[in-house]
């Protein structure tokens, strides 16, 4: 139930965490939180 929420969160932390480390945050971000306002749309 709650599962899904705890894997998203690590996942866009680890994903926020790596795009600080590789400083490219504005080229991957934006795609990203697209992907995942288009995940909650759909």
């Amino acid at each position: 139930m709650l599962s899904p929420v705890i894997y998203s969160y690590s996942v866009a932390k680890t994903w926020h965490i790596f795009c600080l480390n590789r400083k490219i945050n504005n080229a991957i971000d934006a795609p990203f939180t697209t992907h995942l306002l288009w995940l909650s749309l759909s």
